[in-house]
């Protein structure tokens, strides 16, 4: 079972922790032999491993000596150790013996539970840094969606700040000429695994919905989508991800949002500045009624991804350490629950000052517009 962002793996969590055993063994006294799990007959579906507790991307079965295909033959439930052949699987054994060799938990935790124990630290990392990690190399990554709602930025070199980095504007350019029903849009080549599976873009000054990624299209698409127009684009249009909408209304009138189009008017950059040019909102020969003054509430939003776009090996360990914390914790409230009184507080601050390096390495404190 996966983590839900993937800094760190039950298997290197049960490493550092020392509760790994494997089959075959390599400890003194036990010949590494693999387990033979059972004979099939042509029909039985269920088979039962002798350990549980199987560490997930741990396993492997044969029949006889031929490898079975996970999902196409099997199904594993690792806290149990049960195995379930699917129809390909009863075809593949046939008469053989299923044979296993994997990794398990010795000292009664589940692959689940353990991670579920690494998703919490996982929280607790981007909680602490204010920032978040992904594997850019993936396909369709999974970055962080931010919709932020700001005060006006007064005289800060006309900049807006965004509060999450690094931020990660996502750009290529249009494939072909787009009318204004088109629900796919079509990327430059190579560049669609580039965007998460959903979202949002903008093309000139239209924000675009969508549902799906085929390829090099954006699927399932939403034209003129939060209160933009649609409009025909050109083959070659630049696309971006980061979305900027102003406000000039006075202030205790409704907000009346308005979107700011990628050109000369509009950049962004991976420090996480949104910012625009004079020839802006904020230039009062062009928009005489703008608003200057600071801390006017909600006259900037923004929509955006942010997050690094690698899983760095420190933020690995630091996940790692806080999972092993929460593991203690939990360890001994449950044995003060059941009467035992042999805490020690010394062993709950071994790690503290290299969490306390491995954050102060990464925190983005979050800047408002000045």
């Amino acid at each position: 079972m996966a983590t839900t962002k993937g800094y760190a793996t039950t298997k290197q969590l049960g490493d550092i922790l020392g509760i790994i055993k494997a089959v075959p063994s390599w400890e003194i006294g036990n010949e590494p032999t693999l387990e033979t799990v059972d004979a099939g007959n042509d029909s039985k579906t269920k088979f039962y491993l002798v350990q549980k507790n199987i560490v997930s991307s741990s396993y492997t079965f044969y029949a006889n000596t031929t490898e079975l295909t996970e999902t196409t033959d099997y199904v594993l439930d690792k806290d149990t150790g049960k195995i379930t052949l699917t129809s390909a699987g009863v075809t593949a054994l046939g008469t053989d013996s299923l044979i296993a060799e994997y990794k398990y938990f010795d000292n009664g935790m589940s692959d689940s539970y353990l991670t579920e124990v690494l998703d919490r630290a996982e929280d607790e990392v981007d909680d602490e840094t204010n920032t978040t990690f992904t594997d850019g190399t993936a396909a369709n990554p999974s970055y962080t969606a931010k919709t932020e709602i700001q005060s006006s930025p007064g005289y800060f070199n006309n900049n807006i700040i965004a509060e999450n980095k690094p931020l990660k504007d996502i750009k290529t350019t249009l494939d072909g000429a787009h009318t204004i029903d088109i629900t796919t849009i079509s990327l430059a080549a190579g560049t669609g695994t580039n965007y998460p599976s959903t979202g949002y873009i903008i093309i000139g000054s239209e924000v675009i919905s969508y549902t799906g990624v085929s390829t090099d299209d954006l699927t399932g698409c939403v034209r003129g989508a939060l209160t933009s127009t649609a409009a025909v684009h050109s083959d070659g249009d630049a696309v971006h991800s980061t979305i900027l909408f102003l406000s000039n209304t006075q202030e205790g009138t409704a907000v009346a949002w308005t979107v700011q189009p990628w050109n000369t008017y509009m950049n962004a950059s991976d420090s996480g500045l949104v910012y625009s040019y004079d020839q802006s909102i904020f230039n009062s020969s062009q928009f005489p009624d703008r608003l200057v003054k600071p801390d006017v509430a909600n006259r900037v939003k923004l929509i955006y991804y942010y997050g690094y776009s690698t899983i760095p090996k420190d933020i690995t360990r630091l996940t790692l350490i806080l999972a092993k914390e929460m593991l203690i914790k939990d360890t001994i409230g449950s044995s003060l629950i059941k009467g035992r009184d042999g805490f020690q507080p010394g062993v709950m601050s071994t790690s503290t000052k290299e969490i306390e390096s491995i954050i102060n390495s990464y925190i983005v404190i979050p800047m408002g517009n000045t």
